[in-house]
């Protein structure tokens, strides 16, 4: 069953992402990669990585229009969960790969695709988020500053200096 959420403001849609849609996400990955305003590039995120987002039922988009301006991604991530520089929870959900389409930005859609998305992760029994942000992006890091996630610790994966961040739910 796919959950979604119908917003009138600016008539955005938030919905889980279709396989067939996988062309438009892989287009608006390349699209936040070239804007220069993420680590991004031509190998990450990619179409294995949305493959198996959308194989997790994980995948979720922000249309407005009916086109894709945003996704973000609710994954099972063991290996960070289990770091310890988390709080104590009992169901931790993974968010990764929050994305605004470089010409949809400044209408605060990331913050929609972030209220959305820890919406369906608490109806599905989740109690707190963790998630990495990399310390050179400045939009996510404003994004869940601004959204009172707490800021836990340094990451250091894939080469990148990252922040840990979590929510309770």
């Amino acid at each position: 069953m796919k959950q979604m959420t119908v917003t009138s403001n600016n008539n955005l849609v938030f919905r889980l992402a279709e396989a067939s849609e996988a062309e438009a996400v892989l287009a608006l990955y390349r699209a936040a990669a070239a804007s220069g305003e993420t680590e991004w590039d031509e190998e990450y995120p990619n179409a294995q990585t949305i493959e198996m987002d959308l194989a997790a039922n994980g995948l979720y988009v922000l249309c407005q229009d009916g086109r894709i301006v945003g996704a973000v991604s609710q994954i099972d991530w063991p290996e960070l969960d289990a770091m310890d520089l988390w709080s104590p929870c009992k169901r931790p959900a993974g968010l990764a790969r929050l994305c605004v389409h470089p010409e949809a930005r400044g209408q605060g859609l990331g913050q929609v695709l972030v209220e959305e998305i820890r919406r369906v992760v608490r109806e599905k029994g989740y109690d707190m988020t963790h998630h990495m942000a990399s310390q050179h992006m400045e939009p996510p890091l404003r994004i869940y500053r601004s959204m009172g996630f707490r800021q836990v610790g340094e990451i250091h994966m894939f080469d990148t200096e990252y922040f840990g961040f979590e929510l309770e739910l």
